[in-house]
């Protein structure tokens, strides 16, 4: 990993650490603000500490093999929170069987694609190909487009940045659901330069000696 790569993971590493301590700090001392709040901001802290690191330290273990690590990371989170609630949702559509179904489908197949996302970026990301590399990021830009559209228009889970663009903010639990960016932007930037470098396109990524 060159050093500018480095000094840059380096620094989100610092912002993102300080950021979530102040996140959790606050959702502790808001009253209104129940254990599950809490414990999901705390968890999320925890997580994107895991991934910083990973990534920060991804020339240990290989570069490529990392990048596979922080798509799994990311497609469990969007798993949990998109696949799994949708699922859950899915029993509180009383009277409406049609819609039910579709809900609790959608959920079946958010995980499958997940599931399949992981194989095909990972796979292809190993043996560094560019396939794989755009695959992640469309799989980022499109649906990390429709995450910051809908979610500023329906329900913020009260992600403070949307209020820079002057929306008010409510709800909760915006330290994990917003993991799968992290994780993913993570493992696109240091999967980057194997994956394009000619000298080693094509090659599969090795763990380098401590």
């Amino acid at each position: 990993m060159g050093t500018s790569v480095r000094g840059v993971l380096a620094v989100l590493l610092i912002l993102g650490v300080t950021f979530i301590i102040f996140s959790v700090l606050n959702s502790i001392g808001d009253e209104a603000a129940g254990f599950l709040p809490t414990a999901t901001a705390i968890g999320g802290a925890i997580v994107a500490i895991a991934i910083l690191f990973i990534a920060l330290f991804s020339q240990r273990v290989g570069q490529l093999r990392a990048a596979g690590w922080l798509v799994t990371i990311g497609a469990v989170v969007v798993v949990m929170e998109h696949g799994g609630m949708t699922i859950l949702d899915a029993g509180n559509l009383l009277g409406k069987s049609h819609s039910r179904l579709h809900f609790f489908m959608a959920g079946i197949f958010t995980i499958i694609a997940m599931v399949l996302l992981v194989v095909v970026a990972t796979t292809l990301l190993r043996e560094a190909r560019r396939e794989g590399w755009y695959a992640l990021l469309f799989a980022l830009l499109v649906g990390g487009t429709f995450e910051l559209v809908m979610g500023a228009s329906w329900y913020p889970k009260g992600m403070p940045l949307f209020r820079l663009a002057g929306l008010s903010v409510s709800g909760w639990g915006w330290q994990w659901l917003y993991l799968y960016f992290l994780a993913w932007g993570a493992a696109l930037v240091i999967s980057y330069r194997p994956v394009f470098a000619k000298s080693i396109e094509g090659a599969v990524d090795q763990p380098h000696a401590a």
